[in-house]
Order: C-alpha cells, then structure tokens, then sequence
C-alpha cells in the first residue's frame, strides 16, 4: 500500500503552542508511527500507522493528553475567535489590575482585596481551562510541556493572594499577577497563531488561485459552468478571454496570449495555439479558445504544487534538532531552577517570603520554550513561500538547510548551460522525409533537451502515420523503436562517428551533428558560484572536446565529458566527501545522480524521471533561478540561526534576571511573548528582503 493510502489526518483542538505540538509528537513517535506531522496553528496532526495500531488507540491517547481529536475538519475562523475571544474578555478584566499595580493611588476603588478578587477571577477561570488540562496530562505522559510552567505560576500567585486576603496582610496580595501571566500568555498564543500563519501565507495563496468552475458548450450551443467536481478527462472546455483557465490541458481550438506569471515567475505572456498544453488556474489575457481536460483534481500542477508546500512545511529541518533536544529537558530544568530561586531567596538571602515566591513564580513565567520550537518552522516556512513566488518548489525543510550549506554545484551541460543546436546530415537523401518523420516521431517521446531542439528543427515533417507507441528510452544511450512497418529505428551515440547516429534495421541512415549555444547567463552564474565559494563541476554524457570547450568558456576547472548515468554517480560520491553537493540535471539519464546527489535540481520541462529524483523544482530554465534557489537557502539558514540565537539568549538572560527580583511575572510574562514576536518578526522580514 502506497504512503498516501496509509497516511492518517486527525484534526486537533487545544494545541496552543510549539510545547503543544511537541508534547503530541513525542507521544505519536513512542508508538513507533512514521512521517509524523504536527500543525498547532492548524490543529492537524499527520502519521503513517504501524501495523495493528488503530485510529481510534491513537486518537484516545491524545485525548488523555489533554487535547480533543475530532473528526471533522471543523471552521477555522471559529477556532481562531474563540481564542480572540478569550483574550478581549480576559483583557478587559486584566487591564484595570495592572493600572492598579502600575499606579496605585490612581484607581483606590481597586484597594479591596474583593475586587482584584472579582476582576481576576475571569481571567484565571479562562486561562486555567484553557491550559490546565493539557499540563495535568502532559505531566502524567511523562512529556511536561510550557502549560506546566505557566499554570504553577499563575495557581501560586492566585492562592497566595487568597491567603494573603483572609489573614489580611496586603503584602500577599498579588492578583494582578495571576490574571496578567494567562492574559498575557494567551496574547502570546495569538501572536504565535498570527505570525505562523503569515508565514505559512504562501498556502492560502495558491489555494486563492484555484478556479472553482470551467465552461461547457452544450449540444443547444449555450454555455455554461460546470463545477470543477463535475469536469472529467477528456472534456472539452471554452476558455474565453479574462478567464481563469480551469484545468490542465491542451488547446484543440483558437488561440491566445496566457499568463503563466503564477509557476513560471515570469511577467510577460505566452502565446498559445493549437496543441500547446495549458496550466490550469493560469489567466488568458486575450482571445480565446477550446481545450482537452488532461488532469483533474489532484492530478493538476496546481494541486501537486500545493501537496509539495504543505508537506515541505511539515517536516523538520536538521539544525531543528538542537532545539527539540533543549526543549525536551527545558521545561524539569525551569521547574528545578524555580524551586532553588525560591529556596536560595528566602534562605540563603533573607528576602520575605511573598518577594521571594514572586521571583520563582517569575522565573516559570519567562521561561520560553517556544521561542526555540518557532525559531526554525517559521524560518522554513517563509524561505518555502518566498521560493515558491521565485518559480522554484522545493520538496522538504532539510533540503532548504542543504541548500543553505551548499559546497559544490554539480552541472550537467546540455539544457542545463547550454542550448542544442542541430545539423542533420542525411545519408540517403532520397529517404529525407521517412526519416525525419521517424526521428521526430521517436524524440517526442522523450523530455531531453536535444530531443525538444529535434522536435522543433523537424515540426515540419510530423507524420502521423509513423507515430508509434513502441519507443524504449536507455538511459545515456539513446532511442530504439519499431515503425509500423515492422522497421527497427535507433537513435544514439557512436564513438566511431561524430555526432548522434540514425540508424534503420542496423544501417546507418543520417548523422546529427550538435553545437551548443551557451545561456546568457550561464557566466553570470557560475561568476555568483564562485563568489559564495561553491566551486562547480561539468559533467556530461557529451563529447569530451565539447565538454572541454563549455567548461573553458565558462571558467569552470573541473569537467569531465563521455559520462554514462552509473559513471556521474562514480564521480558525485568523492565530490560529496568536501560539503553538501548539488545536481542540476533535466534528462533521463540524470536520475541517478540527482537521487545520489545532497540535492537534486531539475527544471519543470524536464523528463518524469529527473523531477521524481529531484528535491527542488525550477518553474524556468533559466539559470538566474538555479542561483535564487541556493541563495533562498543561504539566507533561511542564516534567518534559522539568528532565531535560535535570539530565542537562546533570551532565556540565558531573561531567567537570571527574574531569579534575582529584576524581573517581576507580569513583566515576566509579557517578555515572554515578546520573545516569540521577536522570532516570528524575524522570520517575516526573510520574506520582504531581496534575493542576493
């Protein structure tokens, strides 16, 4: 069974933060489930089961941590009001407090002890509801989360006042406290749902882009919309001008100019005409035409591309690990450190017993794991949108971080930094035209670049009585197919003959010779290689004189030419011994060596094999992306460190303070979700800067 087959989605209410999140990951990972996803800002939990392990089992043990699976998808907007919601009526009672605490002889109707008693009262009531149950089962799971932290500090607070209310002494109330620390958690916990979600934005956006109806033409003549739901393969559908086109497709009839702005990354339009295949939720900004339905649903580029993002943003980059390792004992250390505050206070330093509580009770409220748990996520997520809006998909967080890290960038030439031009010398000039037809019948069945400049050199002699199904593609080798006359046609290299051979039943019938045509800017980028100080290498399956002359012209020192798939993979796996390795290849012959690769790189014209074996996806052949893409990397990876510092240094900081009276809990708390602003902020700054 397939892994999207087995893939369990469970919706989740009452993750409010990273801890949250960490808490059911743990959990899920102790029962040996595989591609564990975690979403707090969503609510959705993702896992491939073990056998024998039941939904129903794992839905129960998230529930008995204090969470509730449900088994709808439920409303968004609902969830995310219900939390603003908690915060305004907290607010509202809670802002009176800290005016008080602030300016005592300005509010004297608040002196009573009664009244802070009533005013915080909802507060706490809110708060505690909200984070009581998941600490309490997060304690008993073994995996004690920041609710644990934040609870004990507003329940001391708000007892503490209590007692110091009945046995009326005034230096034990502190009501304030225990109302400000949840009000001002539960403003953390909407900045983290706020900021995540900006930078988890690129999500909706493609979502925004999807066309819910296309347009039929019935046997009457009049045309109507057809859900999307509705349309299968095959259909035909009129696409007029300023529509959105529906689906993926080809164009049977009319033309028009299209915007593909949205994959491509590119702003001028395309003209289309009569076979050209069309991008679904791309806009036709004139003319018009009629087109064939070749995928549907979540066969689109659309839905493919939105599937890439959202598991991308799922998974955990490397560097991440340092960060879930801390958290993991940070919450026992930051109970341990409260209890020796406390302790070394009123002990050892003779401070009374409410100052000295007031400072344990600061340091379990400051203390901000989730700051460490949103420092790469965010990071991941904004570098994720920010490539996607370059033209450039990549499959998953670590090879964001690869990307970042890169040493060597290895080049196939063909397509990749140069364009195919070719000569056609034929052998038996009277054939010209059942051989070119053949050969053109042959290469459109392949993605290779020379087969796509073949294609285009030899439109002129399509032939569709010598199209033929039976075509085998060999991997560096060439093409073999049998016409419909029973004829064998081959199409390969020769060390004895320059060029590319055509042969018919084993005799040689034509020589294709190549020149190749380098990109403009080609030498732009690999001057921008050597200046991150990733040295490039050339390797081709072309000849090696050819390969020489590119590699010359470009500056590149290291090549090699006359490489079959097995031996690129021999010469990638040395390379890889000094740093991360990149592969950039678009044929079929490049597959292994972009899966033996660090990461694989293929544009989107390129064949079915080297996309499925590549980790990062050009929307353009055009090598200025290639360049965009490393650079995206560098600076995620450079945006993750810069948070983990931030967010590290906050704690070294923030509990020292706050153990030695500096810091009191209100204060203590608000810090605490300044924290997660100030990594979330950064995060959001990735996406707005410009690409180096």
């Amino acid at each position: 069974m397939s892994e999207q087959n087995d893939l369990v989605k469970l919706k989740v209410e009452g993750m409010t933060c990273t801890g949250c999140a960490a808490t059911i990951e743990k959990y899920l990972k102790k029962n040996n489930l595989k591609e564990v996803r975690v979403d707090f800002v969503e609510g959705l939990v993702q896992y491939i089961p073990e056998l024998n392990t039941s939904v129903e089992t794992i839905s129960e043990g998230i529930n008995k941590l204090g969470y509730r699976v449900i088994s709808h998808t439920g409303d968004k907007k609902k969830l995310s009001l219900s939390l603003v919601n908690q915060l305004i009526i907290s607010g509202i009672f809670t802002l009176p407090l800290i005016l008080h605490h602030v300016f005592p002889g300005a509010l004297k109707f608040l002196h009573p002890p009664y009244i802070q008693f009533l005013l915080s009262l909802p507060a706490v009531v809110i708060g505690l509801n909200r984070f009581l149950p998941g600490a309490w089962k997060s304690v008993w799971s073994g995996s004690p989360n920041m609710d644990v932290t934040i609870c004990l500090g507003a329940i001391a607070a708000f007892i503490y006042s209590i007692i110091g209310w009945v046995s009326v002494r005034p230096e034990m109330i502190f009501f304030e406290t225990a109302a400000s620390i949840l009000t001002l958690v539960l403003l953390g916990n909407y900045i983290e749902h706020k900021g995540v979600k900006k930078t988890s934005s690129s999500i909706d956006d493609l979502q925004k882009i999807a066309v819910e109806y296309g347009k039929m033409q019935m046997p009457s003549g009049a045309v109507v919309k057809i859900p999307l739901m509705e349309i299968g393969k095959g259909d035909l559908l009129i696409v007029a001008e300023g529509d959105a086109i529906p689906l993926d497709g080809v164009i049977v009839a009319g033309s028009g100019l299209v915007d593909e702005s949205w994959i491509s990354g590119e702003s001028v339009p395309i003209n289309k005409s009569i076979k050209d295949k069309v991008i679904g939720a791309s806009q036709l900004i004139s003319g018009n035409f009629t087109m064939k339905v070749e995928s549907v649903s979540n066969e689109t580029v659309l839905s493919k591309i939105i599937d890439m993002v959202k598991k991308a943003s799922f998974q955990k980059a490397p560097i991440q690990r340092l960060a879930d390792k801390i958290s993991a004992i940070f919450v026992p250390t930051v109970l341990i450190i409260s209890v020796l505050t406390f302790l070394a206070n009123y002990f050892f330093i003779s401070i009374d017993l409410s100052n000295s509580l007031l400072r344990a009770i600061a340091v379990l409220v400051i203390s901000c794991p989730c700051a460490m748990g949103l420092a790469t996520p965010t990071a991941i997520m904004a570098g994720l949108g920010k490539a996607m809006r370059e033209g450039i998909l990549i499959k998953g967080a670590g090879t964001l971080e690869t990307l970042g890290k890169t040493k060597n960038i290895i080049l196939d030439k063909t397509g990749t930094l140069t364009h195919p031009e070719i000569e056609i010398s034929y052998l038996a000039a009277e054939d010209e035209i059942e051989i070119a037809g053949m050969v053109y019948a042959m290469e459109s069945k392949s993605s290779h670049p020379i087969a796509q400049a073949l294609i285009k050199k030899l439109s002129g002699f399509k032939n569709p009585l010598l199209l033929t199904s039976h075509v085998s593609e060999a991997k560096g080798k060439g093409l073999t197919a049998v016409d419909p006359n029973g004829n064998r046609w081959s199409i390969g290299w020769s060390e004895d003959t320059p060029g590319i051979q055509v042969s018919k039943n084993d005799e040689l019938v034509a020589i294709m010779k190549l020149t190749d045509s380098i990109k403009p800017d080609a030498q732009s980028f690999v001057t921008q290689m050597n200046h991150y100080g990733i040295t490039p290498f050339l390797l081709s399956g072309d000849a090696q004189d050819k390969v020489k002359s590119v590699a010359d012209r470009l500056g590149i020192q290291h090549w090699q030419g006359r490489l079959m798939p097995d031996q690129k993979v021999a010469e990638i796996k040395p390379i890889q011994s000094s740093g991360p390795t990149v592969m950039v290849g678009d044929g079929i012959n490049d597959g292994p060596a972009l899966s033996t690769a660090d990461v694989g790189v293929s544009f989107s014209q390129a064949s079915q094999v080297a996309i499925q074996s590549s980790q990062v996806i050009l929307l353009n052949d055009k090598l200025s992306t290639l360049s965009k893409s490393i650079s995206v990397g560098r600076q995620t990876l450079s945006t993750i460190k810069q948070n983990l510092f931030w967010a590290f240094s906050y704690n070294i900081v923030a509990i020292p303070l706050a153990a030695a009276g500096y810091l009191n809990p209100m204060w203590g708390a608000l810090f605490m979700a300044f924290s997660d602003l100030v990594v979330i902020g950064n995060s959001l700054r990735l996406m707005w800067s410009r690409i180096k």
